[in-house]
């Protein structure tokens, strides 16, 4: 049986297809899948668009937080590598134990040689775990300068609870591209087989198609940051549905004659987007709002008015 790719839009054998994750398997989605993506699409370009957003350094913050592993089994430490504030030439490691207490690991430094009328002096710095290995450290260094034989040590202990700091590169266009993948097949996922023909449905197609556009925002909706101190659809989103730090969420609505679908990630990223200006061609699914536990993976499906509804009357 041969059936469309939704995203090369290909007549492909049913073996040729695979499971999409319509919101990136690594943010905690594991339930919530399509399967009209082909092996080809979802391994080469969507693998690729994901990235951008599974990969993001405010994403691997709450994926570290959270404790979301990747498809190879790896929690991100956007924080592994960075300096001693009081010392900006020593290099550290950060890693987290399973309370989230922060270890640092100081990276052993060893200074130039500083030549003296009697001798070489060198100075080295290292983590208090290695303390046993100082030893080694220091001939290491002693063979490569042709030397054999260790003169003097002497120890210092000079931080035990440093400031450490780190430099995050922050991608703020390229992860737009995965919200649209998002929205383009919860459009497909929502609104079915009829979506595939639906002009603003191939505009976002042919966008994900295209490896040179970045997304703008313009009348087909926004994608940003959240700002929690000005951003009134995210406090309408939090105080009417509760929404928590950890949970994704997806709602489809049609206002002024056009299907929307708002997308949440995490408490980091909000998008509204136009997914069709034909809203006449379709009937909005009752259960219209999807809400996914990052942390479980699990996916809850609601109507929106009910659920807001619900949840008001548990507040009282």
């Amino acid at each position: 049986m041969k059936k469309i790719c939704i995203i090369c839009k290909n007549l492909k054998d049913e073996n040729e297809f695979n499971e999409e994750h319509i919101f990136p398997e690594s943010i905690g989605n594991k339930e919530l899948k399509i399967y009209r993506v082909c092996k080809e699409c979802n391994e080469k370009r969507l693998s690729k668009i994901d990235a951008s957003l599974t990969n993001h350094k405010l994403i691997e913050t709450r994926r570290l937080m959270y404790k979301i592993p990747g498809k190879k089994g790896i929690i991100p430490n956007p924080f592994e590598n960075g300096v001693l504030e009081s010392d900006p030439e020593q290099k550290v490691k950060l890693s987290f134990d399973n309370q989230n207490r922060v270890k640092i690991y100081n990276i052993p430094k060893i200074s130039k040689p500083i030549q003296n009328k009697e001798n070489k002096r060198i100075d080295i710095t290292i983590d208090n775990k290695d303390k046993n290995n100082l030893q080694d450290i220091i001939n290491k260094k002693l063979n490569r300068m042709g030397a054999s034989e260790l003169y003097r040590e002497e120890e210092q202990i000079i931080e035990k609870h440093p400031n450490t700091i780190h430099n995050l590169t922050i991608d703020n266009k390229q992860y737009k591209k995965a919200i649209i993948k998002i929205a383009y097949e919860l459009g497909f996922y929502f609104l079915g087989e009829k979506y595939l023909k639906d002009r603003v449905g191939e505009f976002l197609r042919l966008f994900l198609m295209d490896d040179l556009n970045e997304w703008s925002n313009c009348d087909l909706g926004h994608i940003d940051f959240i700002d929690k101190e000005d951003n009134r659809l995210y406090i309408t989103l939090v105080n009417l549905l509760k929404i928590k730090k950890y949970e994704h969420l997806a709602f489809i609505f049609i206002v002024d004659q056009k299907i929307h679908i708002i997308i949440r990630i995490f408490d980091l990223i909000d998008a509204l987007i136009i997914i069709s200006k034909e809203p006449d061609l379709y009937r909005i699914p009752e259960k219209d709002l999807i809400i996914i536990d990052s942390r479980s993976g699990e996916v809850e499906k609601y109507k929106f008015s009910q659920k807001v509804t619900n949840k008001n009357k548990a507040t009282i």
